[in-house]
């Protein structure tokens, strides 16, 4: 699952009641610009954040891809080209709007992302991606205001309740996939530590189980965590990642 933050404004209520977003292909230049050619990125599953007139409104998840369309009649004629990429969303608009000043400093300034500038405002464009980690962040810190919506993170997955040993030994011999894409396997369980085969090391490496289980405490106060990267962490739809210290 990806991601994605569109800014609106006033194409919001035409975008909203005709489920779906618009962009160009290109402009009368013929520069395309990254926050349009983003369109073609979504996938299903994808989740949106809606911006219009300083806060975010709406939620939705993209059904299916981005297609070639031209523009819907019911979007202003005097701003773009013709064709563009039109995607197919169904927006839940929040009953309390989350407003950019309520996000905090932090996230829209030091975290590097795309939909902010550097003093924490709103990028003009489009269609931006938005990391996993800071969505993850946002999602837990408004979680009130996004229940119910795409946008709502999950409870924390029954095994990480159960504790650290109880888990690792019911994943011993799985192969488990990092976040970079890697596959490592639990070989062993063995007094104070978990043995993980990387490849760098196939052999096997010890982990302290006490590692994994300071992960899984955390995850406990603050279920949108995600990434630790000194032990094993769990990810929405109860996924498991593995990153050995």
């Amino acid at each position: 699952m990806s991601v994605w933050w569109v800014n609106q404004g006033r194409t919001y209520a035409a975008e909203r009641d005709g489920s779906f977003l618009w962009a160009p292909i290109s402009g009368k230049n013929g520069v395309r610009p990254a926050h349009w050619t983003a369109m073609s990125m979504v996938r299903p599953g994808d989740v949106v954040l809606h911006y219009a007139n300083g806060a975010i409104r709406a939620v939705s998840r993209a059904p299916q891809p981005a297609v070639p369309a031209a523009r819907p009649q019911s979007l202003p004629t005097d701003l773009w080209e013709a064709e563009g990429w039109l995607l197919r969303v169904s927006m839940q608009e929040l009953a309390e709007p989350i407003g950019r000043d309520e996000i905090p400093s932090p996230l829209r300034m030091q975290w590097s992302q795309p939909m902010f500038t550097a003093q924490g405002t709103v990028n003009q464009g489009y269609l931006f991606p938005v990391g996993l980690e800071w969505f993850a962040h946002f999602s837990h810190l408004f979680a009130d205001r996004l229940a119910g919506t795409a946008a709502h993170q999950p409870d924390t997955p029954v095994e990480v309740r159960e504790g650290a040993e109880m888990l690792l030994r019911g994943l011993l011999g799985q192969k488990l996939e990092t976040l970079s894409g890697a596959e490592n396997f639990i070989t062993a369980v063995s007094g104070d530590n978990v043995v993980v085969a990387t490849n760098q090391s196939p052999g096997g490496q010890p982990v302290p189980i006490a590692t994994v289980q300071a992960a899984l405490d955390t995850l406990r106060r603050e279920v949108s965590v995600c990434g630790l990267r000194t032990c094993l962490t769990f990810c929405r739809r109860e996924t498991l990642d593995t990153i050995p210290g």
